[in-house]
């Protein structure tokens, strides 16, 4: 059994899809777009002195940026440090021996004294 009955057909039916896509293709080709990629590929990877102005302004902002940085995580390390040499203070001072008194502004302590 041969299936040509059923292939010609979609053969035929498709030869105006393919040759409207070859079309497109040239027509997007050699058109203006086409042209602007075609420039775009021989110029390779130049860049105008307003873009290479601008990448060199990044640069700077970005090595600014890492000082910053540095400087902050430097100041979080600093304040970690002393919060926890405070909280090392207060472990190490001795409860026996040292009374506590009252304070003033607690209402179960008032007119109590030491």
């Amino acid at each position: 059994m041969s299936l040509e009955w059923l292939i010609r057909p979609i053969i035929f039916a498709s030869i105006p899809w393919i040759a409207a896509g070859f079309g497109a293709i040239a027509f997007v080709s050699f058109g203006p777009i086409g042209r602007a990629v075609t420039q775009r590929l021989r110029k390779g990877d130049e860049k105008t002195g307003a873009t290479a102005a601008i990448l060199e302004e990044l640069n700077g902002i970005r090595g600014e940026l890492e000082e910053v940085l540095e400087r902050q995580y430097t100041m979080e390390r600093m304040l970690a440090a002393g919060n926890a040499m405070r909280s090392l203070r207060r472990r190490r001072e001795p409860a026996i021996g040292r009374r506590r008194r009252p304070r003033a502004d607690n209402p179960d302590t008032r007119g109590i004294r030491p």
